[in-house]
């Protein structure tokens, strides 16, 4: 029944289209910030949990 009615629906087919497009932006975006973030900032958030 599921099937039925996603496939009536017209350009329903762009949203995963647009999902991974979204999804692959946002990860390169996070990517790149890691890479370009310096290591003393990079050093102090990996000293964070064992702070407590």
């Amino acid at each position: 029944m599921h099937k039925d009615v996603l496939s009536s629906i017209e350009g329903i087919t762009i949203f995963p289209i647009i999902g991974l497009i979204f999804f692959a932006v946002i990860f390169g975006l996070v990517i790149y910030y890691v890479v370009k973030m310096p290591k003393k900032k990079a050093d102090e958030m990996g000293k964070i949990p064992l702070d407590d």
